[in-house]
């Protein structure tokens, strides 16, 4: 039940607000790809949306599953590390049929991009860079497990662990001040901390029903929370990149991302059931997936039709930002129907 499932989810009424939420999620990503980086809309995207995703894949921890970390391991590979890799390869096909991307490709040398798929695991010019989540994931879901066997019992320990968690996403990288050999821990093992606080962050909302909870205040939570948000986050902290371990002022980024996922969360939980953005959210992995490639191809329609050549992410004009991001949204719907026919063809 999140944005690694290898088919379409179940129309379950339990999940049907997580799906709307994802989709919600894709939307941002896709702006976030696209938007000017350092701007005001920018940063508040930046401020929780990949967190969203680990905190929804929390959401959907069935406790059952936790007894041996053997099947547990061999399981998060598959949903993990397979699409990682699966999609890396899709983005190297596609990359070498393309003149000039193939060329960057040949450019940077192969060692380079071994090191960046097997190693750092965000691959390099190679449009797919977003698969770093995937890695991350599954070392959160690893840190998760660890926490969940040697703290779960225990209250303080709970507490003890999710600051261990917090503490090491923020001051990892000094570590690398002493070991002039890496730059970052390999295989997304330091984003995966902060990833690992969000993911038990879902997990937590579900196990005491938080959401359920409060679901009679749900309208009076929104304005506070969405306040905390955009004045922790865009106002107070400014340029955040959970991928990149920028996270500002910790105690701002914290209180920003809380609230962000729980205003997107609780207006998912509240609102009528959203057609379209539950299919996104059903259809998150092929649309993660190919959300880059396709954002690049309308950008070269872009030029062609205006002889504007704009950098995503660095000068893209606001009205044509969300020009680009309709059209991704809506090259979608084929792109999820091609998903649905070859699953149904080959698995």
């Amino acid at each position: 039940m999140d944005i690694t499932n290898a088919q379409p989810i179940s129309h379950s009424p339990r999940y049907q607000y997580i799906d709307t939420a994802r989709g919600i999620g894709l939307i941002l990503l896709v702006l976030g790809h696209i938007v000017t980086g350092n701007t005001r809309l920018f940063n508040w995207i930046y401020s929780f949306h990949m967190p969203l995703f680990f905190y929804l894949s929390g959401l959907c921890v069935k406790e059952e599953r936790l007894t041996k970390l053997k099947p547990y391991f061999i399981q998060k590979l598959k949903q993990r590390i397979l699409p990682y890799f699966s999609i890396t390869l899709f983005g190297i096909f596609i990359c070498m049929l393309i003149p000039p991307y193939r060329h960057l490709i040949f450019e940077d040398g192969i060692l380079l991009h071994m090191e960046h798929i097997f190693l750092r695991m965000i691959p390099k010019n190679l449009y797919v860079g977003q698969v770093w989540f995937l890695a991350s994931l599954f070392c959160a879901e690893i840190y998760f497990y660890c926490w969940y066997k040697l703290c779960y019992k225990n209250p303080l320990l709970q507490f003890t662990g999710i600051l261990c968690l917090i503490f090491a996403a923020r001051y990892i990288w000094k570590i690398f001040i002493y070991i002039p050999v890496i730059e970052e821990l390999p295989f997304q093992m330091d984003t995966a901390f902060m990833g690992a606080f969000c993911y038990i962050l879902g997990f937590l909302t579900n196990k005491y029903q938080l959401l359920k909870k409060t679901k009679k205040y749900t309208w009076l939570l929104l304005l506070p929370l969405l306040f905390l948000n955009l004045f922790f986050g865009t106002y107070k902290n400014g340029y955040v990149n959970m991928c990149d371990l920028v996270f500002g002022n910790m105690w701002y980024y914290l209180i920003a991302m809380v609230s962000g996922i729980f205003t997107i969360t609780l207006i998912s939980y509240n609102i009528p059931k959203t057609a379209l953005l539950s299919w996104y959210g059903r259809h998150s992995l092929p649309l993660f997936a190919v959300h880059t490639f396709l954002i690049y191809l309308v950008r070269e329609f872009v030029h062609i039709i205006t002889g504007n050549y704009y950098t995503m992410m660095v000068d893209v004009p606001p009205s044509t930002v969300w020009i680009i991001t309709f059209i991704v949204l809506l090259l979608f719907l084929p792109i999820g129907k091609i998903y649905n026919i070859l699953l149904k063809k080959f698995f």
